[in-house]
């Protein structure tokens, strides 16, 4: 099983402990890619020594540190959250499938059976996330599709947990400019920059 996770130094100690609940509940052999650019070497060995003593392996891969400086962020979403766009580009190209997970998740059973779906000739298999009732984010309550100008009762997916058909993005030439272009244009009506992105983008496609 292959899982990405991206996070800044500040959320490693969040990620160690999602990993903890997800090496608990998931017996198989589990490959964690970590993409990152401001974790420090000492972190890095630490989380090494974590997964590797659990019998997993630990691929970090390091992100430019000035990518995605342009992008909006705030107190709760920063750059990092945009790194998961950069997989189909940055795993290897054996890689066909990951399993993209928030840090601070906590995991309570097998994900294995979500990870094997079949992806039906979709990019993204996601889990729906329904508009909040009195959301002060969105306080007249309108349906996501219609905030975000979507199809009638379009799907509407939290990113914080994505399995991504790589081969498939691959195939189709996915380029994170395209999400960036998607918050130029709709910035007005975004609450979650990249998971309101996402879901324009990827509406025909999860």
């Amino acid at each position: 099983m292959n899982v990405l996770i991206t996070v800044s130094q500040n959320y490693c100690r969040y990620s160690l402990t999602m990993l903890k609940t997800l090496f608990k509940h998931n017996k198989c052999h589990i490959t964690v890619y970590l993409m990152y650019s401001r974790v420090d070497d000492a972190t890095l060995g630490e989380m090494r020594q974590y997964i590797e003593s659990h019998g997993n392996s630990f691929e970090p891969i390091r992100v430019a540190d000035d990518m995605f400086d342009d992008a909006p962020v705030n107190m709760h979403f920063t750059k990092e959250m945009y790194y998961r766009l950069l997989a189909s580009k940055m795993l290897p190209e054996s890689e066909e499938r990951v399993l993209y997970m928030d840090p601070d998740i906590l995991i309570r059973g097998s994900v294995e059976e979500f990870y094997h779906l079949p992806f039906d000739g979709n990019m993204l298999i996601a889990i729906a996330d329904p508009p909040q009732i009195n959301d002060p984010k969105c306080p007249d309550n309108r349906p996501h599709y219609v905030r975000l100008g979507l199809p009638e009762n379009s799907r509407y997916v939290n990113s914080g947990v994505l399995l991504m058909n790589l081969r498939l993005m691959r195939e189709n030439r996915f380029d994170v400019n395209s999400i960036f272009e998607i918050i130029e244009e709709k910035k007005k009506d975004l609450i979650y920059p990249d998971q309101d992105a996402i879901n324009i983008y990827f509406n025909d496609s999860m």
